[in-house]
């Protein structure tokens, strides 16, 4: 009887997900290039999921901070404009609201789309030790993940408050 060859098994390819990019400590990804993946431990198929013996500094609380002062300064950044057109002569309630959302949301884009893509981490992230890499490769940000967690992030902010 001939034997057939069974084809080897095929490599398990990372589950697909809607946002693509974790939340890790800069300190994580430092030694990870430094020093390589723990030996003789099993790695996760993905990046920073779950216990990634990899990414083992806690930063939970961090990420909540970061995104707090992140909020925070892209409120600052609205009000001054608010404030710098409210002092104009031809100032009136619509022109003033209009200009605090819209300073509002390009403040939130540049810094969560534009930055983090140009250094792997936005304002809070970085003041606070953190940066965003893919959770397939572990890589840097690209664009496309970026916006869309940054308007999903748009729809759950505005969906709480409007």
């Amino acid at each position: 009887m001939l034997a057939v060859p069974t084809p080897p098994p095929a490599a398990s390819a990372p589950p697909r997900e809607t946002f693509v990019l974790r939340v890790v400590r800069r300190r994580d990804v430092a030694r990870l290039r430094r020093s390589g993946p723990p030996a003789g431990v099993p790695l996760p198929p993905t990046h920073a999921s779950g216990r990634d013996p990899r990414y083992p500094s806690p930063h939970a609380s961090r990420e909540l901070l970061g995104a707090l002062l992140e909020f925070a300064a892209h409120v600052v950044v609205a009000v001054i404009a608010a404030v710098v057109v409210q002092r104009t002569p031809a100032a009136n309630p619509t022109t003033v609201t209009l200009t605090l959302i819209g300073v509002f949301l390009a403040a939130s884009f540049v810094d969560r789309v534009i930055v983090q893509r140009l250094f792997a981490a936005s304002l809070g992230k970085a003041l606070l030790g953190l940066r965003v890499i893919r959770y397939d490769t572990g890589g840097r940000p690209t664009l496309w993940p970026l916006v869309k967690q940054w308007l999903f992030g748009f729809v759950v902010v505005f969906s709480l408050f409007g």
